[in-house]
């Protein structure tokens, strides 16, 4: 968006006619594989079990409800910020989610769901290292037909 933008504004002197589709068919694939799917990873992996279902719901009401208002102003915010003015608040807004969920979500990958599930709950206090493979404290046996001290 950001280059689609630049581009509208008229910044460069290039004449190629190509580049705005360019510019939104790797605006497309590069949502499509990365920002986008945030909500829908979140629901899976983020929330607790027991409010799953609603909260998931929410967040893809919501999602979508920002998708809607996203078409709604478009043709406000181009009408004030003209054709590139609303491709370059588009990219800065893109760009800025892209920095929040690097910087705030934490990488979950190769951990359970309950290992991730306490974290956000606060049972535990980091997603680091993953205990597995790793040396499991020792527990008690009682032998059969007695009780532990």
């Amino acid at each position: 968006m950001l280059g689609l933008g630049i581009y509208m504004m008229g910044f460069t002197s290039s004449g190629a006619p190509w580049f705005p589709a360019m510019c939104i068919f790797l605006y497309t694939a590069f949502c499509t594989v990365g920002f986008l799917i945030v909500p829908w990873v979140m629901i899976g992996e983020v929330y607790p079990s027991r409010v799953r279902g609603l909260v998931g719901g929410l967040t893809t009401c919501s999602a979508h409800f920002f998708v809607f208002l996203v078409v709604k102003t478009y043709p406000l915010l181009n009408h004030l910020l003209c054709n590139g003015g609303v491709y370059l608040l588009y990219g800065c807004i893109s760009l800025l989610g892209t920095i929040f969920f690097y910087t705030c979500l934490p990488e979950t990958k190769g951990r359970s769901l309950q290992e991730i599930e306490d974290f956000f709950s606060g049972r535990s206090t980091s997603l680091g290292k993953s205990t597995r493979g790793a040396r499991t404290p020792k527990t008690l046996k009682a032998p059969k037909g007695q009780a532990l001290p």
